[in-house]
C-alpha cells in the first residue's frame, strides 16, 4: 500500500482518526508492536496483544479507526516515526513487529517472516514450522525482508529485531479459532524467550 504521508508529523497535522495503545512491562527486553493496527492491517492489534501476553513482554499498537478504512494512516515500517513508538523501540533491546499483508497479495494462510536478528529469526521459524505455513514471499512473489535499520523492527537498543508479516487469511483463522492464537502466541513467546 502506498503511502498518503512521509512521516508521523505530516500524518498528526491531518489525521485525528486513530489510538495509540501500550503496556510496559518492567524489564521487558521485547517490545511486541502492531505499527499498522485497528484497521489499518486489521487484525494486527489483537495478534500482538495475544503474543505479548504469552511472552510476558511489552506492547504498542498505533490503531487506526478512520472510516472507512485506515489505509491513509499507514507509515511504511521505515517511515513509521510516531514519537512514543521509536521512544519505546530505544528502551527495549528487540522488537517484534506484527503486520498483515493486503489479500491481494495471495489467498490463503501464510507467513513471512523477517527481521534483521538472524539468530531470533531461525527460532522464530523453527517454533512456527508445522504450526503454520511459512513462505519467502507472497504467492504474488512480493518479500518483506524486513533488513532495513530504520525499519522499526530493527530499531531496538540491540539493533536486529522480527517481524512477522501475515496473510489476511492466517489472521482470519488466529482470531477466529482462540486455541490456533494461543499455540502460535506461545511458539512466538518460546522463540524470543
Amino acid at each position: 500500500m502506498a503511502d498518503r504521508y512521509q512521516n508521523f508529523e505530516e500524518l498528526s497535522r491531518s489525521e485525528d482518526a486513530f489510538r495509540i495503545e501500550h503496556r510496559l512491562v518492567p524489564n521487558s527486553t521485547w517490545l511486541v508492536a502492531a505499527p499498522h493496527g485497528g484497521n489499518i492491517e486489521s487484525r494486527t492489534t489483537e495478534i500482538a496483544r495475544a503474543i505479548s501476553l504469552a511472552a510476558d513482554v511489552s506492547f504498542y499498537s498505533f490503531r487506526g479507526t478512520k472510516e472507512p478504512d485506515g489505509g491513509d494512516l499507514h507509515l511504511t515500517s521505515h517511515r513509521f516515526d510516531e514519537p512514543l513508538a521509536l521512544q519505546l523501540a530505544a528502551s527495549h533491546p528487540r522488537l517484534l513487529c506484527v503486520h498483515g499483508v493486503l489479500a491481494e497479495n495471495g489467498d490463503g494462510a501464510w507467513l513471512i517472516p523477517g527481521g534483521a536478528y538472524q539468530q531470533g529469526l531461525d527460532r522464530l521459524k523453527q517454533k512456527l514450522t508445522g504450526l503454520v505455513n511459512l513462505r519467502d514471499q507472497t504467492p504474488q512473489g512480493k518479500r518483506y525482508p524486513g533488513l532495513r535499520p530504520d525499519n522499526l523492527c530493527n530499531r531496538g537498543s540491540s539493533g536486529g529485531g522480527l517481524q512477522l508479516e501475515l496473510s489476511s487469511g492466517l489472521r482470519k483463522q488466529l482470531l477466529s479459532n482462540p486455541i490456533l492464537l494461543n499455540s502460535f502466541s506461545q511458539a512466538i513467546a518460546g522463540a524470543i524467550h
